[in-house]
């Protein structure tokens, strides 16, 4: 890879600057609370409630902001395997989900 990659937090959060989207409108558009945006934006897994719904919370964040949401969620298993046991258990559940949600709503299988 010709330059490193930035982390899916730093991503979203650029893609959000460039639509001129604040963390307020984003927490109206999406139903999540800024403080959990704003650990999403820092890759701050901790203070996310874990697996379905931090994948959800990615989701939808990606999905407002012009991203591939697929990607993103790769990318935040790929980094906190780990750290996100619900994750495991599964995550063959939602690969490759095609959501048809509103924006702002969780699809949950």
């Amino acid at each position: 890879m010709a330059e490193e990659q930035l982390d899916f937090g730093a991503e979203l959060a650029r893609a959000r600057e460039q639509h001129g989207i604040t963390l307020p409108e984003l927490a109206r558009r999406t139903k999540i609370g800024v403080d959990a945006l704003k650990a999403i934006e820092r890759c701050d897994v901790t203070a996310l409630p874990g697996g379905l719904y931090t994948r959800g919370f990615l989701r939808a964040y990606a999905r407002e902001v012009g991203l591939n949401p697929d990607e993103i969620v790769r990318r935040y298993r790929e980094k906190f395997t780990e750290q996100d046991q619900a994750a495991n258990a599964i995550a063959q559940l939602d690969e490759g989900v095609n959501v048809t949600c509103a924006p702002g709503q969780v699809h949950v299988k």
